[in-house]
């Protein structure tokens, strides 16, 4: 039906413009340029959406001394199991040793603080006084703990793996003051988005986080998720995608980097987007020949007069 309707199209084209006595270069100029028209508008349309979507998919992989936890739109956390692990509750001097299910309060934020190889330190806080978390025994019994609490793994024997749901930040903030802040020793972020007329993702060069930066994604429209590893040889292991309009790498005292996958990298990367856009601009090509064909032929006649 479509190639009839185009065969159509261009039969009466072709005839209209014979009719008021066109050369043969104007009937070309004419149906081609009103075939770019169509065709330009066609693609506009559709793939505007796509070229002006403020939405990509960052995969980041990381080492680091500090990572920040918090909620994303009060979703729920995932449960951490607990193995003889010390709890300050209130983050006091007064401590025990507690085995069971960690359940995160939906507005708590999580602080993971790891040096060179000593202990994992998890913070917890909460604003207006609410309770961080409660814990679950493994004989049913349950324990609040209050709007600050810490907790220490002991990773000399022992590896963890700690899923994680919400706004991640990488890095602590470096300031002069600071003896020692726990940092972002490195990392990489790869940026992705899907194709216009698939479902599998490309992937952008990836781009690398060095010692002392601080990366978060921002305006996020998914919560990150992913998971958390440390084990005796230090720092934390983090790994975790989510969907968001940019990243934003900073760096200590300069001007932060933005990490996106902008309109050229969407183009060149897409190969159909970019097969359209080719066959446009061929197009053009070919009608910006015909006219200057138009010109030399009006150009011989009036030099034969």
């Amino acid at each position: 039906m479509k190639k009839l309707f185009f065969l159509r199209f261009y039969l009466v084209s072709l005839k209209f413009f014979r009719g008021i006595h066109c050369s043969r270069i104007d009937e070309a100029i004419v149906i081609l340029s009103l075939i770019f028209i169509i065709a330009l508008g066609y693609l506009i349309t559709f793939t505007f959406p796509y070229l002006s979507s403020q939405s990509s998919l960052f995969n980041v992989d990381a080492k680091s001394e500090y990572i920040s936890i918090s909620p994303f739109e009060k979703a729920r956390y995932p449960d951490w199991k607990l193995e003889n692990v010390t709890v300050y509750d209130g983050c006091g001097g007064n401590s025990e040793i507690l085995v069971g299910v960690l359940s995160i309060n939906s507005v708590t934020t999580i602080e993971l603080e790891r040096i060179e190889k000593n202990d994992l330190s998890v913070t917890l806080n909460t604003p207006n006084f609410e309770s961080t978390a409660k814990i679950t025994s493994n004989a049913g019994l349950e324990k609040d703990l209050s709007d600050c609490a810490t907790l220490v793994f002991d990773t000399s024997n022992q590896s963890y793996i700690f899923p994680i749901d919400g706004n991640v930040t990488l890095g602590h903030q470096i300031s002069e003051n600071s003896m020692r802040p726990p940092v972002l020793k490195n990392g990489t972020v790869y940026v992705a988005d899907k194709r216009i007329l698939a479902e599998d993702y490309y992937q952008n060069t990836p781009f690398e986080l060095r010692m002392g930066d601080r990366f978060i994604v921002r305006d996020a429209q998914t919560q990150a998720s992913g998971f958390i590893f440390v084990d005796h040889q230090g720092d934390i292991d983090i790994s975790y995608r989510v969907k968001g309009r940019e990243g934003v790498v900073q760096k200590y005292k300069s001007e932060p980097i933005i990490v996106e996958n902008n309109f050229w990298s969407k183009l060149v990367n897409d190969d159909l987007l970019a097969i359209f856009w080719l066959f446009i601009w061929a197009l053009f090509g070919i009608i910006k020949s015909l006219l200057f064909l138009k010109y030399d032929v009006i150009k011989v006649g009036r030099n034969n007069e």
